[in-house]
């Protein structure tokens, strides 16, 4: 639903998701992902709500592919990222910095 969503703004759908509740951590990655390369990154709320995917994300174990999602993501994407990581884990923000 979220890929054909993708050509409309996929922000409700999202915010949507964010609301029902806790996600296994694949489905995080594949929801952050979204929000990050689409203009639901730049939404205020969504940004808020992306941060508990990212807080699971950034384990130790999950790097590998958030940083996939980083390079993959828009630029307000990125920024997104760059800021939940500067606050939830800033040894990965250092580290995602430099992609």
């Amino acid at each position: 639903m979220l890929k054909a969503e993708m050509r409309e703004s996929a922000t409700a759908v999202l915010k949507m998701s964010y609301l029902t509740g806790a996600v296994p951590v694949e489905v995080a990655f594949s929801r952050l992902q979204a929000v990050t390369s689409s203009s639901a990154a730049a939404d205020e709320e969504i940004r808020l709500l992306a941060q508990s995917d990212i807080r699971s994300a950034s384990r130790a174990r999950f790097e590998a592919p958030l940083i996939a999602v980083y390079v993959q993501a828009s630029p307000e994407g990125k920024s997104l990222l760059l800021e939940a990581t500067q606050t939830i884990n800033p040894t990965f923000h250092a580290l995602l910095k430099s992609y």
